[in-house]
């Protein structure tokens, strides 16, 4: 959190995903598809960041 690098405005923070599981391109797209899903129906999404944990 106390990083300098969160203010700097040429630096863009991404996760680090390691490995390719098994099937994980269509795990994401399951992921996505339900979203949609829940979106139209204005429920709760799935995977949602958590701004005030800083991620």
């Amino acid at each position: 959190m106390d990083s300098p690098l969160w203010d700097m405005p040429n630096v863009i923070a991404t996760p680090h995903v390691a490995g390719n599981p098994a099937n994980c391109t269509q795990r994401v797209f399951t992921i996505i598809e339900d979203n949609i899903e829940r979106f139209l129906k204005r429920q709760p999404l799935q995977n949602v960041v958590d701004l005030q944990r800083g991620y």
